[in-house]
């Protein structure tokens, strides 16, 4: 079983233009074993501080902000740092940092990615072919347009290729929250939470489907994940 929780830690932050005393959520990801006991606990605390920070946004109220994790083929843990604009993977027999991906501290350089990287990411997956793909939600930028981004990752040469990207047109704002889900298909599921879109698109681009959640008053609802499944029930025959 895994488990993702967090902390409350009182921290001094007026070296960034801070309180002296605010409280933030320290998150640790936690491993137990079938009798509940944990056997691997990984700690922001220890890898990351409010230094990691972008300093364009303020004071967040939680260290890292772990919006997402993925496990990928060789059993470790790839985490998705929402705060800090980074992903990093972490040995599942360690607990180390295997390697950066983005933020303060990257461990890669970006190529052929126009926007030279990405903000606030939500909804990190491991493909079968290894590339990661998610959100960027591009928090923080001007303008701000969330996009589906999909980066090869080369860990000899270090370096992060993007190889597929899909951006709304026009341009749709969600900052924080949201998803994304590769479809057996090739297509590709992609939440935009904040404006309660959710759009389905093949590999060149081309919109399969857009919808929008409304609530009963016709305003858009903001969610978490957007996955499409088969169906809720099982198959029954007559």
């Amino acid at each position: 079983m895994h488990l993702l929780g967090y902390r409350l830690e009182h921290v001094d932050v007026s070296a960034l233009g801070g309180p002296a005393d605010t409280v933030l959520a320290v998150h640790v990801l936690e491993r137990q074993d079938a009798s509940g006991q944990p056997v691997l606990v990984w700690d922001a605390g220890a890898s990351y501080s409010p230094a990691d920070w972008p300093r364009s946004l303020g004071i967040p109220s939680d260290l890292v902000h772990p919006s997402a994790f993925a496990i990928d083929h060789d059993g470790d843990y790839v985490v998705s740092l929402q705060a800090i604009d980074e992903i990093v993977n972490v040995d599942a027999e360690t607990g180390q940092a295997r390697w950066r991906l983005g933020g303060a501290r990257s461990d890669f350089t970006i190529l052929d990615d126009p926007l030279s990287g990405f903000r606030g990411q939500h909804g990190v997956q491991v493909l079968k072919n290894g590339n990661l793909l998610f959100l960027d939600n591009r928090r923080g930028a001007l303008p701000s347009s969330a996009r589906a981004v999909e980066y090869a990752l080369d860990t000899r040469q270090m370096t992060a290729r993007l190889v597929w990207e899909f951006r709304p047109s026009p341009a749709v704002a969600s900052p924080i929250m949201g998803s994304v889900q590769r479809l057996a298909n090739g297509n590709t599921v992609i939440g935009l939470a904040v404006p309660g879109r959710v759009m389905e698109v093949d590999p060149s681009g081309r919109v399969v489907s857009d919808a929008t959640l409304v609530m009963g008053g016709g305003a858009p609802t903001q969610f978490y994940r957007a996955i499409r499944i088969a169906s809720l029930y099982a198959h029954q025959t007559p």
